[in-house]
């Protein structure tokens, strides 16, 4: 694919042994991705620009990602609309050079060869409940760099990112993240089962998800962001004192579940999109605004109207659903 040239394959793309696939202009898949040969671009002199996207809504095809050889993309869009989840299967790796713009639809890694790696400088957008992945994610490079993780349970998709910044920007840190959606009691991960051993300065502990971290490469100390959901985490750590919220991890070397100290920092700077969500539905939707401007108290007196409305004409029909 030449640049300034646009290429899109509506049947399933099948990059074969011995078959050399580059991009270096606009490349557009509507179906399955296979590589079993060689991929490269130039990112020089091309734009390398590649978009995962459904033909209509109407589509609800689940687009697999396979192959034996590494995908390689620069700049990659997930984009299937079509509402299906997961809406990618990923049974390869997939490298990211330049970046990844989660636009729509959750990607599931397979257990065993599927997960996405961001080389050094390579960065993340746009991830939220609506798009994220399910699985392993590994960042190589000293970025910092917020892990686009998730899960999917129950028909619903969440979205429950990490950041890691490492101390030392002049050496490699590798690191691969995976988020869980159930209980870490008992948990036994890689013959290592952390809660069966832990600190009695730990009063509760977030008995509903949890995240793993494993260090590939480097050393050194890493500011690590967490963040609690209203979707997921346990009202036992949403509603308390952020003087007691502490994170919890696991010291291979004591073999102890331990707390570390650490502060508040800006979900917004964390995950922008799952923030502006949070910021319409438990805000702007609910009133509950410390300080509402004038179109907030407007709104919020014109649903108390609606709703004595309601009340007068033993209606529940006038007023719309939050939803």
């Amino acid at each position: 694919v030449a640049n300034n040239t646009v290429f899109s394959s509506v049947a399933a793309f099948d990059n074969q042994t011995a078959a050399r696939y580059t991009n270096n202009g606009e490349a557009y898949f509507y179906s399955d991705f296979n590589n079993d040969g060689t991929m490269d671009y130039d990112s020089v002199n091309g734009a390398c620009y590649t978009r995962f996207e459904t033909q209509s809504e109407s589509d609800s095809s689940l687009q697999i990602i396979s192959g034996s050889e590494p995908i390689l993309f620069y700049d990659v869009l997930f984009n299937n609309n079509s509402n299906t989840l997961p809406a990618y299967e990923l049974q390869n790796q997939v490298i990211i050079r330049g970046e990844a713009d989660f636009n729509f639809g959750v990607i599931h890694n397979d257990t065993e060869y599927g997960f996405l790696t961001f080389e050094d400088g390579a960065g993340a957008v746009n991830a939220s409940n609506q798009s994220t992945v399910d699985g392993w994610v590994q960042k190589r490079g000293n970025d910092s760099f917020t892990f686009p993780v998730g899960v999917i349970s129950s028909e619903q998709a969440f979205n429950r990112p990490l950041t890691i910044t490492p101390s030392n920007t002049t050496t490699a840190n590798d690191f691969t993240v995976e988020y869980f959606l159930q209980n870490p009691e008992g948990t036994t991960i890689e013959g290592q089962t952390p809660t069966s051993n832990r600190a009695g300065s730990i009063v509760f502990l977030n008995n509903k998800e949890f995240w793993t971290i494993k260090r590939e490469q480097g050393s050194g100390a890493v500011a690590l962001n967490l963040s609690y959901s209203l979707d997921t985490t346990p009202v036992e750590i949403t509603t308390a004192p952020a003087s007691e919220l502490k994170v919890a991890r696991w010291n291979n070397t004591t073999g102890v579940l331990v707390i570390s100290d650490g502060r508040r920092v800006h979900y917004g700077d964390v995950a922008p999109g799952e923030s502006r969500q949070l910021f319409i539905r438990e805000g702007l939707v609910t009133g509950d605004y410390k300080s509402p401007p004038d179109f907030l108290k407007a709104n919020m007196a014109q649903i108390r109207t609606v709703q004595d409305l309601e009340s007068r004409a033993r209606r529940q029909d006038l007023l719309v659903d939050e939803e």
